[in-house]
């Protein structure tokens, strides 16, 4: 997982107060797996972040979804996805793009330069916290994607 993205999950926990852990819907996917989600789904990108580990699809214990997409807006460090259809948002520090609608779900783009200063650059120990989190969450409760 890119480090940007770890630092990113830390900020927006802090962000929205919390001490929950994530749940993570979808990680890092091999171009295989890609491939076939994208063959099952209308909504899965051909050159996916995830598969630069990049990008992920998440929820938050004990947090509201609609706070949590606020949230991550909030922080501008890179693409944001909201998917309240399937209880999920999704993350990535890729480029900024263009916000699209589609029924009830939106996806919009920040800037990830913007996001990092509004994080205050996250300190190292937050970085190894995040890295456990993520680690902890796809051996033990989830299987990710």
């Amino acid at each position: 997982m890119d480090p940007g993205l770890l630092d990113l999950l830390s900020a927006l926990q802090q962000r929205v107060g919390s001490r929950h852990g994530y749940e993570v819907i979808s990680g890092y996917r091999s171009p295989k797996t890609n491939a076939m989600l994208r063959g099952n789904s209308s909504g899965v990108a051909k050159k996916s972040l995830h598969m630069q580990g990049k990008a992920i699809d998440i929820r938050l214990n004990g947090c509201d979804l609609k706070q949590l997409h606020k949230a991550a807006l909030s922080l501008k460090a890179g693409g944001v996805g909201y998917y309240p259809s399937s209880d999920f948002i999704h993350v990535d520090v890729g480029r900024q793009r263009h916000a699209r609608r589609a029924a009830d779900e939106q996806r919009v783009g920040i800037d990830v330069g913007r996001a990092r200063k509004a994080a205050g650059h996250v300190a190292v120990r937050h970085l190894h916290l995040a890295r456990a989190l993520l680690m902890n969450l796809v051996a033990d409760r989830t299987t990710v994607v």
